[in-house]
């Protein structure tokens, strides 16, 4: 919403060189100058009105870009943080399962030891057991995977102790 302010200034010679020789009684005289100033203050300032609307528009756009990222970040943490919690109590009762299936498979031998029982159950037992291990060794893993994710979408870094050195 400022006046436009121009300064204009012109040599009137015709010269091309400005390092050639002028005679002394031609040059530097305010006649063989050109000097103008022009100042426009529009009387509507639509045009000045449009910008500034414009501007206002592209920092509103900006502030809402920002927030967009924010609430993504946001989001991002929290569901890395909801699968973390997940895999940690699903670990658990898997670890609570395994527990339950060694204390089968002891049972189960105890069994084939007073000969109620056979090796197809006992191999059965064993083999669900052996499964079950690899599950909860997974879901340790899955764990211990999404603590990096939580770490990562949170913009934290991971000290591990072979940092240290």
């Amino acid at each position: 919403l400022k006046p436009k302010l121009n300064v204009k200034g012109a040599f009137l010679s015709g010269r091309r060189d400005p390092f050639a020789y002028v005679a002394p009684n031609y040059d530097f005289r305010p006649a063989n100058y050109k000097i103008g100033i022009d100042l426009a203050f529009p009387l509507f300032l639509r045009e000045e009105r449009g910008k500034l609307r414009e501007v206002k528009i592209q920092q509103q756009e900006v502030a809402y870009g920002l927030q967009q990222a924010g609430r993504e970040i946001q989001t991002g943490v929290t569901s890395a943080y909801n699968e973390l919690i997940a895999f940690q109590s699903q670990a658990a009762l898997q670890t609570k399962n395994v527990v339950s299936q060694r204390i089968l498979v002891r049972g189960e031998l105890q069994k084939f030891e007073l000969g109620e029982s056979n090796l197809f159950v006992i191999n059965s037992r064993e083999t669900k057991l052996i499964d079950m291990e690899i599950k909860r060794a997974e879901l340790i893993a899955k764990s211990r995977k999404s603590i990096a994710d939580l770490y990562y979408r949170a913009g934290k870094r991971i000290f591990l102790a072979s940092d240290n050195k």
